[in-house]
Formats: C-alpha cells, structure tokens, sequence
C-alpha cells in the first residue's frame, strides 16, 4: 500500500500510536517488530467510530460489503462483556485473535500484574490494524503481552521463551465467539504441542545451569558476600522485603543481585537460577518460602537462608522438618511452633522485625513543620458478613449484632473479650452455636476481624470529635474522608512519617512493629495499641528503644498523648538505625552462617 494509501486510512495520531507500540516490541520480540514494519496495511481498511464511540476499522469488501475488524461495532462494549468473568488463578494466559484490539487491555486490567497474556493469531495484518488503534506500549514492555502468530507455532514460540526465559508458558486459553469450540480445542492442542519443545528447553537449560552452580565449591561466607535475594512470592510485600534487603546490602557494601516475580519473566525457576548464577552469589536469601524449590538445582554447600517477612504466612509444620537450610522469622511463636514439632533448633532463627535503612537517610529541614496531627497507619480488615462467609440471615444478624456490642465495649474489652462477645450476641439474638468447629471459626473472626475494625473506627471517631488532624494509610477505609490511600513504601512511607506529630499503630503485628521502627528510624513519635508489657512479651529484643514508644488502651488515652508534648526520640531513632535496621540483622545472620560453618568444620 502507498504511503498515500495509509495516510487516508490513518491520521498522524493513529500512525504515531502504532510506531509508539512497534518500538516497544522491538525491545521484546523484535523479528516480529520487524515483521510488522514490513506489513503493509490491507487497502479494505477504513477507520471508523463504532456505536459504542471507540475508534475502529470497517473492512470493505470487492463487493462493498462492510464487516467489522473483530467482528464488533462496539468494541470496548463487546470486550468489557464477554470478559466480565476473566480470571488467571493458575498461570498465564492465552486468546484466540487480536479480536477488535480491546480484548487484551480489558484481559491485563483484570489479572495479576506477574501474569502474561498471549495472543495467538493467525495473521499479521490483524496485528498491525490493531496496533493502530490501542496503545500496548506499556504491557509489552512489561513483558504482560505477547503476540504469537500461528503460521508457525513451535518455531514463534520457542523462539519467544527462549528470549524470555523467566516466563511461564500459558496454561488457559480463553473461548471466544469469534472461533468455534471445536476450532479453539484444535488451537489449544496445536499450543500445548508447541510447548512441549519449550519445556524441553527449559529442562535442559536449567540443568545447565544446575551443573555450572554445582562446579563452584563455595568456602566459608565471605566478609563481604555476593548475595542473591530471591522469592516466588508475587506479593507487594515479598517485593518490598526483598527491596529492604538489597538497600540493606548496599550499605553493607555487599554486592547484590535480587529476583522478584512481580512481573511475568520473573516467575520461573529459570530466572532465579540465572540470578544466582550470573552474580556468582555466596549467599542466597529466599524471601517467603521455603528453600525447596530452589534447592534441588544449588551445591549443598551453598548457604541458603529462608527469610519470612513479618505478617507473612509461615511454613507448615511438614515443610519445616524436610528444610536443611536456615529459617528465619520475626515471629517467636513460629519460631517455638515450628521447634515444638521436631523442626531443628540451630536452623530456626528468630530475626526481630527491622527498620528499613534507608528510613534515616532522609534529611528533613528542622523548621519544616508537620501537615497533620497523626499519621495513622493500618490495614483495616474488611468486618462485612458476606466477605467472611457469614451468609445465613441467623448468622447474619448475630454478626451485626457482635459488632454493636463491640462497638459499646471496645475501649474496655479485656483480652480474649471475643467469646464474651459471642456470648452476649447469641443472648440477645437467640441464635445458639452448637457446632463447636463453627463456634470456634466465629470467635476468631471476632478477633481477627470484627474488633479491630471497630476499634478503628472508633478511633477516627474519637479523633474527628476532639479537632485532631490526622490522615489514615491503609485498605478498607472506606467512608473515612481522611483516608489518604494505601501504606506507602520506601521514601514515600518516610515522607508520610515526616508529615506528622505522630505515627499511631492501631494493632499490634510484627508488621506493625516493623512500621514502628521505619518510624522511629525517621525520627517520628510512635503510639502503638498495647501496653509496654505486652510489647516486651513479643519484642524483649527492643527493650533498648521500648521506652521511646508511647502506648495506648482506648481512644481517650490517644487522644490525650497526641493533645500532649511530643517527646524527644533522638536518641532512640540512633538506636534503632544502629541496632535494629535490616543492615545490622543481615549482618547477625551472616555471623551465624559463618559460625554454623565453623563448628562442622
């Protein structure tokens, strides 16, 4: 087609956004780039403006005929419908066509930001029309959307997974109206076949690298390690554990390498194994997880410690006994759980909670004055009765009927006051819980669900009557106008401690206490729900900075602290970035890996 040709099929903005998206593609799969470059636009294209007032093309046959690119006048309607139900709970991801072009966006907009979707189609003009009229830039350069064209399946594919070799290959593809059952089931196995030959590579090449690791006769940990952090957990909170250790690492001066699967070429054992193996690591560190599906394919030599952030899910107990490798939590109750059950004591460790070092690396102008009165910061458990499984209508009233009583009692509630609760509930409803199991599941949630999101609202209650300003982090604030968005991380949390008198913790986790000392670290007043008894009980490690905490039983206290002197925590925030930053419990652990070593030498 002229260049005349395309330019009446085309305005600059539509050609702009289809060089926009080929640019990206260059960096991820550049034969096909190439390919499409090359591509001229088919001359029945005409651009069009669909009933549901998206940008679209007609294709006007010899005969005059007009069809719909995709197969739709409304585009983003018909997508946004027949994907309504799109998940991807078990992998990546594939669909039978480019379609009208606005299937893939609506299908990455709804599954996990570390799963890919691949689009399978059989013609490469498809392709080119569409990316004239949506922007995939960004997708493709995240690695959440590749295009594959069906001339030659296992030749593409290969080739694809061979220069993406930490992506997962895609285990569901989606059925569409567009193709027939039986001739997407056809389209299913042709892939699947395809994918056996990526298997086999896969295989072989970590077996490769298996065998290059195994070569490596690792000595004692050196004074200064190479150290691969590493995770299979996609979670934001994995990532920012992993984040803290590499910025801990880095003060250290220690040389290090990280893996996430935050994203999808980050998801398979290929991109760990390279990542240990590229940066030649001493020491790895495996964020979230046991060490079993990475130590099969490491020298036994090689250290590996299993790091659990704090509020993570621990291990069961099973796991535990078949790890020969180190385990760390910030937890003693898991720690003591998990040794109870057989699990060795010189591989469990317990690791207190840490402030993130680059929380005191942040200089604040002393004039600077603070936006609000208190920062409050927690993750308010969603207490509606349909999303804890509470459904039955009798069920249902002594739920709401729990959190009345809770929300009379809540400042005065001893501990363990969820069976008095439930008591009272089943009193005052009539509904009687014979079922111990279901008896047992409601007074947990009580505990777990229904008093600490009642204490927070309190709490904001109690803080908008006494003309506190306050701004609140965290989810499941809905309602609250002060709600100011999720718990930020990095310089974005210092910047939110930075912002206010007070940093308060409504409930006390070892993910809380790690807030507290980001906070501390920043050099911000903390409150923190509990008493000082209670917090030593779980924390005796903090005893040297426990006096710098503020404490608090009911609104009434918390309000009255705020409405007080803040105290100098100068000295305890030296403390905390001396002695309970992620850089000195790395260098803790290191000492016990190194004197581990020596006594079985």
């Amino acid at each position: 087609m002229t260049a005349t040709a395309v330019e009446s099929v085309f305005p600059p903005r539509n050609r702009a956004l289809f060089d926009h998206n080929l640019k990206a593609l260059h960096h991820s799969q550049p034969a096909l780039a190439s390919l499409l470059h090359e591509t001229p636009v088919p001359p029945q294209a005409r651009l069009a403006i669909g009933r549901d007032g998206a940008q679209t093309i007609e294709l006007v046959g010899d005969d005059g005929t007009r069809t719909w690119f995709g197969g739709s006048s409304m585009p983003t309607v018909s997508a946004a419908e027949m994907l309504s139900n799109c998940r991807a709970d078990c992998g990546n991801v594939s669909l039978p066509g480019i379609l009208t072009g606005a299937e893939p966006l609506v299908i990455l907009e709804k599954i996990p930001a570390f799963r890919a979707l691949f689009v399978i189609e059989w013609g490469a003009a498809n392709l080119v029309l569409a990316m004239h009229l949506y922007d995939y830039s960004a997708e493709i350069a995240r690695n959440r959307l590749a295009f594959i064209l069906e001339d030659d399946l296992p030749a593409r594919l290969s080739e694809y997974f061979e220069s993406h070799p930490g992506c997962e290959l895609p285990t569901q593809m989606f059925t569409v109206p567009h193709r027939s059952a039986a001739a997407t089931a056809e389209l299913q196995s042709r892939l699947e076949r395809a994918g056996e030959n990526v298997l086999r590579w896969q295989a072989r090449t970590v077996e490769t690298l298996a065998r290059q690791l195994g070569s490596r006769t690792p000595s004692a940990l050196p004074v200064v390690p190479r150290v691969a952090v590493v995770t299979v957990d996609p979670s934001p909170g994995a990532a920012e554990q992993v984040r803290r250790i590499e910025r801990a690492c880095g003060q250290l001066g220690w040389p290090t390498a990280t893996c996430v699967p935050d994203s999808p070429d980050g998801c398979h054992v290929l991109a760990r194994l390279r990542t240990i193996e590229r940066h030649a690591a001493d020491w790895v560190l495996m964020i979230n997880s046991t060490a079993q599906p990475l130590r099969a394919f490491l020298p036994t030599s090689m250290p590996v410690t299993c790091w659990f952030a704090p509020d993570a899910r621990a291990p069961d107990c099973a796991g535990a006994l078949e790890s020969h490798d180190f385990m760390a939590f910030s937890s003693r109750t898991v720690c003591d759980r998990l040794i109870a059950a057989g699990a060795s004591p010189r591989l469990v460790l317990h690791v207190p909670p840490a402030a993130d070092v680059r929380m005191g690396a942040m200089d604040v102008p002393p004039t600077r004055e603070p936006e609000v009165d208190a920062a409050v910061l927690m993750d308010v458990p969603d207490d509606r009765p349909e999303a804890n499984g509470v459904t039955l209508p009798s069920y249902v009233a002594l739920w709401k009927e729990m959190r009345r009583i809770t929300a009379e009692a809540v400042d005065r509630l001893p501990a363990g006051g969820e069976a008095r609760i439930l008591a009272e509930a089943e009193r005052s409803t009539g509904v009687a819980l014979a079922d111990p199991v279901e008896r047992e599941r409601l007074l947990s949630l009580v505990a777990t669900r229904i008093i600490p999101a009642v204490s927070a609202a309190t709490m904001v209650q109690a803080l908008i009557a006494a003309r506190i300003s306050f701004g609140v982090w965290g989810c499941n604030w809905s309602g609250t106008s002060q709600h100011r968005g999720l718990i930020p991380q990095g310089e974005a949390l210092a910047g939110v401690f930075h912002s206010a008198r007070f940093a308060v913790l409504p409930q006390v986790s070892e993910g809380a206490v790690q807030l507290a000392l980001d906070a501390m670290a920043a050099g911000s007043a903390v409150m923190l729900r509990t008493s000082r008894e209670s917090f030593l009980h779980i924390q005796p490690e903090l005893r040297d900075v426990c006096e710098a905490f503020g404490f608090y039983a009911t609104s009434g206290e918390l309000v009255g602290a705020i409405r007080g002197q803040v105290r100098d925590t100068r000295e305890a925030a030296r403390t905390v970035r001396e002695r309970h930053s992620f850089s000195a419990r790395l260098d803790r652990l290191a000492e016990v890996i190194r004197g581990q070593a020596a006594a079985r030498s």
